[in-house]
């Protein structure tokens, strides 16, 4: 190959959620020699930049305004044209729209091929769904290739859009798992310390940004319970600061378990909050493949999640964690509970979601596919 493929990503913001940790991750790692990897986020500064700027990854900020804006697909051209871009990939709905009204902006060939990921299954976002439909309906035809990150969202796009039926390859999410040390009998102390818990305290870990998909009310819920049969237990949520918090705060007050739920915020030290936790819950209601499940087993933490696809395409019951039935307190208290109680379960549960993670989901697996894939499809343009 005389020169490099360029290829550039199109994410919402330029903040850090999966989709966009995920794009960042591909820039990050993708085979040099082969290709030139760029980012664009939709809207505003984030903590995306320092991460990319570090990784010497180039990016650009088109400053979408609120609602729609009508001037980010002219802005986009300008990006694909100076930039001579082979391959956009796109990762949401907001990065598709505009960039599928960019590419008709195009009176001619040569375009660059286009490329979409979705992260979650758009019919469980009930509200928006029939209008999301519609759209995608209309939008996802005029894309080259779709890239699902788990089997559950493959099967549902093949079914909700048959028109890409045979585009469709499925990549499933992967973290590089240098980052996250097995978690062992000398875990660290710091969440300890940093919230002036007693050193027998054991630590029910949550991160995960508080919005209405990943349920925190329930974990709320569920620890009443849990503080009930195991009083030593403190339950730490991690994640960006919405209107929610406080309502789950309200909630923890309702119940009289205010100092059995903690509330950190934001944080950017995952991995050293992971080494801090007895075990790993995240009750959401639906999911794509969620990026903290991969991280909290590749620390190798014995996990509690619900019964949803995504959820349970990585954690299988009873080997590397315990489902229960979404929008269920009692039954997510029970799991939580055997694994703080029962001899062996926690240690044996935490293994395996490290081997899970080491055999299907370590980076260099999910960048050789996408390595191949790239390459693969830009050969038939």
């Amino acid at each position: 190959m005389s020169s490099k493929i360029n290829i550039l990503f199109v994410v919402n913001s330029m903040h850090v959620g999966g989709a966009e940790r995920l794009a960042a991750e591909i820039c990050k790692n993708v085979d040099k020699t082969r290709f030139n990897a760029m980012l664009c986020g939709l809207a505003g500064d984030g903590s995306l930049v320092p991460i990319l700027e570090e990784a010497q990854v180039k990016y650009f900020k088109t400053q979408k305004k609120s609602g729609k804006d009508f001037s980010l697909p002219f802005k986009l051209r300008r990006i694909f044209r100076q930039n001579d871009i082979d391959i956009v990939h796109t990762h949401g709905q907001g990065p598709l729209l505009y960039t599928w009204m960019a590419m008709h902006l195009f009176p001619k060939p040569p375009k660059p091929l286009f490329v979409h990921s979705e992260h979650i299954d758009l019919r469980m976002e009930e509200s928006s769904f029939p209008k999301a439909y519609l759209m995608n309906s209309v939008m996802l035809p005029a894309t080259d290739a779709f890239v699902s990150i788990a089997e559950h969202l493959a099967l549902v796009n093949q079914k909700d859009f048959k028109t890409i039926k045979n585009r469709i390859t499925t990549i499933p999410n992967g973290i590089d798992v240098r980052h996250y040390e097995s978690s062992g009998k000398n875990k660290s102390k710091m969440l300890h310390k940093e919230l002036n818990l007693k050193p027998d305290t054991r630590i029910i870990g949550n991160i995960s940004v508080l919005r209405p998909q990943k349920d925190h009310g329930t974990l709320v819920l569920a620890m009443k319970d849990v503080a009930q049969s195991v009083p030593n237990a403190v339950c730490v949520i991690a994640g960006a600061i919405s209107e929610a918090k406080s309502e789950l705060e309200r909630l923890t007050l309702d119940l009289g378990i205010e100092k059995s739920v903690r509330f950190l915020g934001y944080r950017q030290d995952v991995p050293e909050l992971l080494e801090c936790f007895d075990m790993f819950v995240l009750p959401s209601l639906y999911e794509g493949l969620p990026l903290c499940l991969l991280e909290a087993g590749a620390c190798g933490l014995p996990i509690v999640t619900t019964d949803v696809p995504g959820n349970n395409e990585f954690v299988q019951h009873g080997y590397n964690g315990l489902l229960a039935p979404p929008r269920n307190p009692e039954q997510l208290a029970q799991c939580i509970i055997r694994v703080l109680t029962e001899d062996g379960l926690s240690l044996r549960l935490g293994k395996n979601s490290r081997k899970k993670v080491e055999q299907k989901h370590e980076i260099g697996r999910m960048i050789n596919y996408y390595n191949n894939f790239y390459e693969r499809i830009y050969k038939k343009k």
